[in-house]
């Protein structure tokens, strides 16, 4: 992992699409980091303390909850019932901490970057604290952290859940959603949220059609196998 510390002011461009785009004055720059698998920004922003990866705004301050409540509220609303939850990617943290306060007992959350999981924890002002993501590293509680690919822990997963939730960079997304539209994949969930939510039967498995792929991972549909 190569970075640096806290720095100057500095802008970001964002690229929303050909022509446009979106411009975020960083008044400071709280930690600027190249990880193993992406550039992470750290900074402090009109929308206040703000992550960033790869150029793309991930999460603020101010509306970081709307969005992961959007993530997870659905699937909460549909599912049978709130006890085992799944979680890929969103290394904020928010996500789990809103499972497990919504009733969920055992939360299993995937991310590849371990790097990237520690930074948000000593920077953000929500997500993970550093003690809260140190005992969730070490399984002590109702949120275990993996630092696996998360494609590869779903495919060799035995567990049952009652909600999945995929929150994946854009540019990932878009890159992971040829290989979920060619490959099904057999999650053993009984309910899938991926951006929406579409619960199933426990005693079905489950597998996945990307039909949009964006900032919180591909908006999916299960299927039955």
């Amino acid at each position: 992992m190569n970075g640096t510390g806290p720095g100057a002011a500095r802008a970001i461009v964002e690229e929303l699409a050909p022509g446009l785009s979106r411009h975020w004055q960083v008044d400071e720059v709280i930690c600027d980091v190249r990880t193993e698998f992406q550039e992470l920004v750290i900074g402090r922003t009109a929308q206040g303390v703000a992550l960033f990866s790869g150029g793309e705004r991930q999460s603020t301050e101010f509306s970081q909850l709307v969005y992961h409540e959007a993530l997870l509220v659905p699937a909460m609303l549909l599912a049978d019932k709130i006890e085992r939850v799944l979680v890929i990617s969103s290394g904020e943290g928010v996500v789990s901490q809103l499972a497990v306060a919504a009733g969920a007992t055992h939360v299993d959350h995937v991310d590849i970057d371990r790097d990237a999981v520690r930074l948000c924890a000593e920077h953000l002002p929500y997500g993970y604290t550093v003690s809260e993501l140190h005992r969730a590293e070490s399984g002590l509680g109702p949120i275990t952290v993996h630092y696996r690919d998360g494609w590869e822990f779903v495919e060799r997963s035995t567990q049952a859940y009652d909600i999945v939730v995929v929150d994946l960079p854009t540019r990932v997304a878009c890159q992971l959603s040829t290989t979920v539209c060619t490959t099904p994949i057999s999650c053993g969930c009984a309910g899938l949220s991926v951006g929406l939510s579409f619960p199933r039967p426990a005693a079905q498995p489950c597998g996945a059609t990307t039909r949009y792929a964006g900032r919180g991972g591909a908006f999916m549909k299960p299927f039955v196998r």
